[in-house]
Parts: C-alpha cells; structure tokens; sequence
C-alpha cells in the first residue's frame, strides 16, 4: 500500500527532495532544457526515476509532485532564469523551493535593531531609512542617498547557527539513504543486498567531520543559494563594527 502525503509539510518536503535529487544533472553540466525533455511526463525515464528510487516509489502522487517541477523547470528555461551567468558569489536559484531550514533560528527585536544600527553604519544613514522587510532571513530596505536597496545581514554568532543548520540537514540526508551491494567492480552477484546508511555511520564521527569541512565561504554561498524563489543574492563583504562582525548580502534582482 502506497504512502499518502497528509499534509503540506509532506508535501513540501517531497518537493524539496525531488529538486535535491534532480540537482545531480545539473552538477554534471546536462543543461535544463535536456533534463526537463529527458524526465518528461509519460517517459519511461519519467517513470523510472519514481520507480528507482526508495524515498519515492511507494508514495502516493508523487507523479503529480515531479511532473509540476519538471514543467517548472522547462517554463524556467523558455524564460531564460537559467542565461544569466553565474558572477562572483552570486547564485542562480534552481531548487524553486524556499530553503528555510537553514534560517531556522529565532531573530529578537534586539538582533533586528542592531542589524539595523549596523547596516546605518556601513551605509553611512540614518537608521530610520533602514526598515526590515522578512525577519527569518534577515532582508531590510536600505534607503541610500535616494537608491532603495534590499539586502541581508548576519552577525558571526548568527552565521554559526546557520552552519549548524546546514549541518543538521546534511546529516538528516543521509538517514533515509541505501547502499546497495549488486555489482562491484568486475563481479556481478546475482542478488541485490542493501544497507541503510544510518545503521552504518557513526554521525557523531560524521557530525564533526563536515563541522571542519565547511568553511566560511561555503557558509555564504549556501546563505545566498537558499533565500528565495528567482532571487540572485551577491555577497558583498564582511564588516567588523564594535568588534562584531557583520556578513552583508545584496539582492541583485528578482525581489519586489
């Protein structure tokens, strides 16, 4: 019997993990357009992909799920998101779902105020032309000299809870995943043994590997991969004011 998704959280959830999964053709170079005509609804490569894959093959509606992000895909591509190039730390946003997991972290009044006090300083303004726009990830209007711009701020303290984030969900991905022994190398067996990852990994071992493995420019480029939907965010630099330092974001485009 097949799994019904109950809620949005599931449904959401399952989205996020389809456009983690179709990730690794784009890390292989396959254009949008090849991977949107290559998994096409009705395909057997369409089919294949649910049918091959433990996390999807026993879930109700998932074709409903990968088709809307196939179409998504191939509608991006005829309106050219995926042509702009790629400069600096600015990220092209291809998971088209909202990342809020690793901005999962409680923003005071005290936090807002003294992102706002910072961002007066660097912008050399008052503070009353600065106004916070969407707290959870730390995006304020800047009115400077006349020009509006959107940007976003983090305080180290605030980096390292967004690492931790990042960690936690790193670690989570590989809890549900398989290792299948079928063929190695020159010798084919003629069964198929598996074994589930995380009765096999030591995640406190895990846990402190990746902590040394991701590093500050990681941490950034992963902040501005994952703010939202057709937005490109450029990191601009790192400011130490009163002996804090302050990681400050621009958005480029795609944000009303």
């Amino acid at each position: 019997m097949k799994k019904a998704i109950s809620n949005s959280e599931e449904l959401n959830n399952y989205y996020k993990m389809i456009n983690t999964k179709l990730k690794k053709y784009s890390d292989m170079n396959i254009s949008h357009d090849k991977i949107a005509k290559y998994l096409m609804p009705g395909t057997q490569n369409f089919s294949n992909f649910i049918s091959e894959d433990d996390d999807l093959k026993d879930v109700d509606g998932i074709e409903v799920v990968l088709k809307d992000i196939i179409h998504d895909i191939y509608g991006a591509f005829k309106d050219g998101l995926f042509k702009k190039i790629q400069n600096g730390s600015i990220k092209k946003f291809e998971n088209y779902m909202v990342n809020e997991s690793i901005f999962n972290f409680q923003t005071t009044e005290e936090d807002i105020h003294k992102h706002e006090r910072a961002l007066a300083d660097i912008y050399k303004v008052s503070i009353s032309y600065i106004e916070c726009i969407k707290e959870d990830i730390h995006l304020y209007s800047v009115n400077d000299d006349g020009v509006m711009r959107k940007v976003m701020v983090f305080t180290t303290e605030e980096i390292e809870k967004v690492k931790t984030n990042i960690l936690e969900k790193l670690i989570d991905s590989t809890k549900n995943k398989f290792y299948s022994f079928k063929n190695i190398s020159d010798l084919e067996l003629g069964m198929d043994k598996k074994l589930q990852m995380k009765d096999v990994l030591d995640y406190d071992k895990v846990k402190a590997l990746l902590d040394k493995e991701i590093t500050e420019d990681d941490i950034v480029e992963t902040i501005a991969s994952n703010v939202d939907l057709n937005i490109e965010v450029k990191f601009q630099k790192k400011t130490n004011l009163n002996s804090v330092d302050y990681y400050l974001f621009e958005i480029v485009s795609g944000h009303n």
